[in-house]
C-alpha cells in the first residue's frame, strides 16, 4: 500500500493514559507519530479520504507510523480496517473501569458537554459502554492474535521503567527513554473556574481542531490559556455532581467487568 509501514497502533478506550503513551512515543528515534493531533480518527470515521490523507499527519521520512486513538475501541470499522495492515501491532490500556467511566464523564461535564451525569448516559452511553472490556477486548484478541497486547495503564503510570520495556519488547523496538521524565502526568482531569466559560473555551478549541488550525490550540496551551480557564480538579468536585446512588447505579452496570485485571497481560 505505501513504502511508509504502519508499526502500531493504540485502541484503548478514553481515559486510560493514551495521551501519555502518545506523548512518550512521539520522542522515540524509531516512529513517526501525528505531528499536529493525537487522533487522526482515519481507521473508524475518515478511510474514504485515503492513506494520502492519513500521511499528511505524519512529518515526511521513512520511520514506521504510529498513533493512539481511543475511539478505535469500540469501532467495527476501525478494526476491519486494521486487520487488513499486516503486521501492525495493537496496544489496548485498560484501568478500572468504574473510574475510568468518571473519569470520562467529568472530562466532557467539565467542558459544558453535558447538564448532569444523567443527561450524560442519554447523550454519550460509551461512557458505560466503553468500561465493558471483556467483550470489545475479545474482539480485537480474536482478530490479531499475539499482536494484541492489553496493559493495566495503572501499572504502567506506577512502574514505568519495568513496563515500558516490556510494551517495547512487544513492539520490537528498542527502549529509548532514559532521558524522559516519565513521572510527568498529562491530561490530567480538571475543573472550569468558571463552568460557562470553560465550556466556550472547548468549544472555540473543538473549532479551531475541527477546522484544522491544530497550531492555534497549541500556541494557547503555551500562553497558558488553558490554565486560565481550567484548574486542577479537587476530588469533591466529582462528589458535587455524582450522588452516591447514581455511583451505585454505574457500579452495578459494570458489575460483570470485576476481573478487568485478569485481561491484561501486564
Amino acid at each position: 500500500m505505501t513504502e511508509r509501514t504502519l508499526k502500531f497502533v493504540g485502541v484503548g478506550p478514553a481515559k486510560t493514559r493514551t495521551t501519555w503513551l502518545h506523548d512518550i512515543f512521539a520522542q522515540h528515534p524509531a516512529l513517526s507519530m501525528p505531528s499536529k493531533v493525537k487522533e487522526t480518527y482515519f481507521f473508524d470515521s475518515r478511510f474514504s479520504e485515503g492513506w494520502d490523507w492519513y500521511l499528511r499527519h505524519f512529518k515526511p521520512g521513512v520511520q514506521p507510523l504510529a498513533e493512539f486513538c481511543p475511539s478505535y475501541f469500540q469501532s467495527p470499522a476501525a478494526l476491519h480496517h486494521l486487520s487488513n495492515f499486516p503486521g501492525v501491532k495493537i496496544i489496548i490500556t485498560l484501568r478500572d473501569p468504574l473510574k475510568r467511566s468518571l473519569s470520562h464523564f467529568w472530562h466532557s461535564y467539565a467542558k459544558g458537554r453535558y447538564r448532569s451525569f444523567e443527561h450524560a448516559l442519554i447523550k454519550n452511553p460509551n461512557i458505560v459502554w466503553a468500561s465493558r472490556y471483556s467483550v470489545v477486548v475479545a474482539d480485537w484478541r480474536r482478530a490479531f492474535g499475539e499482536r494484541c497486547v492489553v496493559v493495566n495503564s495503572d501499572t504502567l503510570v506506577r512502574e514505568p521503567n519495568v513496563s515500558l520495556p516490556q510494551l517495547c519488547e512487544f513492539l520490537d523496538l528498542p527502549f529509548d527513554f532514559s532521558h524522559l521524565d516519565l513521572s510527568k502526568i498529562v491530561n490530567e482531569a480538571s475543573s472550569p473556574r468558571i463552568r460557562w466559560l470553560g465550556a466556550a473555551a472547548a468549544a472555540a478549541a473543538k473549532k479551531a481542531r475541527a477546522s484544522g488550525l491544530h497550531g492555534v490550540t497549541e500556541v494557547g496551551k503555551a500562553l497558558g490559556l488553558k490554565k486560565a480557564f481550567f484548574r486542577r480538579r479537587d476530588p469533591g468536585d466529582l462528589d458535587s455532581v455524582i450522588d452516591e446512588s447514581a455511583r451505585d447505579v454505574l457500579a452495578s452496570a459494570l458489575a460483570a467487568e470485576e476481573g478487568w485485571e485478569d485481561l491484561c497481560d501486564f
